[in-house]
């Protein structure tokens, strides 16, 4: 299984992410606090960018992804197709 980070232990020159005295995640850019909590699950589920990430569990995470994407968020609209000439 490869490795796991977690979100409150993650560093990267661009980005640090820590956790407040209430617990609300944070970065060098601002408060991580609006993220929903299947986001921040679904983040701290990454492996480390060193570690092996079988395709199978890599396909997982990212229909599992999909699925957080799609019940959270609202789809726009269709765009109607341009009349014709």
């Amino acid at each position: 299984m490869a490795a796991r980070r977690k979100i409150s232990e993650s560093k990267t020159e661009d980005s640090k992410m820590a956790k407040d005295s209430n617990g609300k995640l944070l970065s060098d850019n601002g408060s991580l606090q609006d993220l929903h909590p299947f986001i921040i699950g679904l983040l701290q589920e990454l492996p480390t960018a060193d570690a092996v990430w079988e395709p199978a569990r890599r396909a997982l995470w990212v229909e599992t992804a999909t699925s957080i994407f799609k019940m959270i968020y609202q789809e726009a609209a269709p765009t109607p197709p341009a009349p014709s000439a």
